[in-house]
């Protein structure tokens, strides 16, 4: 696939991209150091996955289903086990299996479980509210099977990564009301700025998410 332009006008009012992560502690359920994207670290007691204080919010939605995966999520990955998962994507039947937890994401206030199978197999991202049933099982994750979060998650936004997919440049352009927002809430981290013609420019796998901006937004 060549690299292509995408010229667009857009109204912003993107979602943040959350990349945080627990320094200490359990950050799931009990005492815990959290450091959240912005770089601001936190000190304190966490109720699944929230964090307990009452001087600042980080905008958790406290109706989402799932969230009670996130402690024993937590474990399974810090502890390298294996869990045993019943998943029914929207619109298909739900599949029961058993599976390796890597990392865990939080992408537009929905938090994420990265598995996969077998050792340099397909990447699963499975949305903690798609699942039915979890069980945190006493077999360990094999020692060969590794995963690179930074560089699977790098070249996209959001969290699906296409099989297929190449980075391409993207250029958007907005209008001067908009410009600044964009400008300093950069849609991804390749974000190139042109002030004088109110347009950015990104290096992106192209997915869904990225689509779905460009659609609501253009």
């Amino acid at each position: 696939m060549k690299n292509r332009l995408r010229t667009l006008i857009v109204v912003l009012s993107f979602s943040p991209i959350m990349s945080a992560q627990c320094l200490s502690g359990d950050c799931a359920n009990g005492t815990g150091i959290w450091k959240d994207a912005s770089g601001i670290i936190y000190k304190g007691e966490f109720r699944n996955g929230t964090i307990q204080s009452k001087i600042i919010d980080w905008g958790n939605n406290e109706f989402y289903k799932g969230k009670e995966y996130l402690g024993p999520l937590y474990s399974a990955v810090s502890q390298r086990k294996q869990i045993k998962m019943t998943y029914t994507p929207f619109g298909k039947e739900p599949k029961t299996f058993i599976t390796n937890p890597v990392y865990l994401k939080q992408y537009n206030n929905r938090w994420f479980v990265v598995s996969l199978l077998e050792k340099d197999g397909f990447v699963f991202v499975n949305a903690f509210d798609r699942i039915d049933n979890l069980v945190v099982l006493d077999t360990e994750i094999p020692k060969d099977i590794t995963f690179d979060a930074e560089e699977y998650f790098d070249p996209i936004v959001g969290v699906s990564r296409p099989m297929d997919g190449e980075i391409e440049e993207i250029e958007i352009q907005f209008t001067p009301d908009t410009y600044p927002y964009v400008k300093t809430k950069p849609i991804h981290h390749s974000q190139k700025n042109y002030d004088d013609e109110c347009k950015v420019k990104i290096r992106v796998i192209r997915n869904r998410e990225l689509e779905n901006i460009i659609q609501v937004y253009s």
